[in-house]
């Protein structure tokens, strides 16, 4: 899974690249976790999701939230996508001041390709987020990442 960093409205790309894998499920991370968006704009963050047969064959959940790094977890979901084995995709977002700017922008039915945007950043947005994937099964497939976003005053 690759982690990429967009500010659409200066068309500003980051590719992370180091590799994990668990059961199947694959994303990349870069060691430099620090992202940067600037205050006003839309940050969208996205990751390349590769699954094997047998997990696209099963239930997926994409959770995003605030990443705890002392117990090296997401704290809490600001958002949660669920792809059904049928290939329905479910949405759940927090009543959080930060979730209700953050869109889902992925597909993960044709591309699994996992995006949230966040629209109109803030200088309040400052903090580590990180990403929880869940493949139904047993043992259930599971694989977290985090990076540190900073908001720049433009």
């Amino acid at each position: 899974m690759a982690i990429a960093l967009c500010n659409t409205q200066c068309s500003v790309f980051l590719l992370m690249v180091l590799f994990n894998n668990v059961h199947g499920i694959s994303f990349k991370t870069k060691p430099n976790r620090t992202l940067v968006a600037l205050t006003g704009f839309n940050q969208t963050f996205a990751w390349n999701l590769n699954l094997t047969a047998e997990e696209k064959s099963k239930e997926l959940k994409v959770q995003f939230g605030p990443w705890d790094k002392r117990h090296s977890l997401v704290k809490y979901y600001l958002m949660t996508i669920i792809q059904e084995p049928a290939g329905k995709e479910i949405e759940i977002r927090a009543n959080r001041s930060l979730a209700k700017r953050l869109y889902w922008t992925g597909n993960l039915t044709h591309a699994h390709f996992v995006a949230f945007q966040l629209t109109d950043a803030k200088r309040e947005d400052v903090g580590d987020y990180g990403i929880r994937f869940r493949v139904d099964g047993f043992p259930p497939g599971i694989k977290e990442g985090w990076f540190t976003l900073s908001v720049k005053v433009r």
